[in-house]
């Protein structure tokens, strides 16, 4: 004799689980390779300069020192960030969207998100200036929110920011771990 809950238990352990979204999700500093779960940091004035190349990152928080003197020198006036969105799919074509929160701010910088928008596509990891340099980055550039100083800063100036993307495809959307970055003038 054939109990009916023995046939139930077999009949159900051959069914797939439901796809739930892109998988992997992180924020890097390139496509792959070196490094993941961090991101670049660029000093922007008559050009971009990155201070930060994702080395200083572990499990995913950085700390990274702004070169002061060159800062002043260059006349830099803002800090961008450069990123890419690691993330493969379970269905779909994948879709990025980016979000930076500013944690503690520089006594003299401010993020400024609104304008500009947020750059949402995987690869943001180039920061340019536009030309004639303005102090600020080609939002167009990197992940499009960046920090505006308002006057110079002082030495051993900090703030913290957190980086984080979420991908998305048919079967769902994955949010990244928030990757933060400590940044002091040095």
């Amino acid at each position: 004799m054939v109990m009916p809950g023995v046939i139930g238990c077999i009949a159900e352990g051959g069914v797939a689980p439901p796809a739930s979204g892109p998988t992997g999700v992180s924020v890097a500093t390139s496509a792959s390779g070196n490094y993941d779960d961090a991101f670049l940091c660029y000093r922007v004035g008559t050009s971009a300069q990155v201070f930060e190349t994702g080395s200083n990152f572990s499990s995913g928080t950085g700390t990274a020192t702004i070169p002061f003197t060159d800062f002043g020198s260059d006349r830099d006036r803002s800090i961008a960030f450069g990123c890419y969105c690691r993330a493969t799919t379970s269905g779909g074509t994948l879709s990025y969207a980016w979000n930076i929160v500013e944690d503690s701010a520089f006594p003299t910088g401010s993020l400024q998100i609104s304008p500009p928008s947020y750059n949402n596509q995987q690869d943001n990891i180039t920061v340019d200036v536009p030309s004639p340099p303005t102090g600020q980055p080609d939002t167009s550039t990197g992940i499009g929110p960046f920090i505006l100083f308002s006057s110079a800063p002082s030495l051993s100036d900090a703030g913290t920011y957190t980086i984080k993307c979420t991908a998305t495809d048919s079967n769902g959307s994955t949010a990244s771990d928030e990757i933060e970055v400590t940044m002091t003038f040095g």
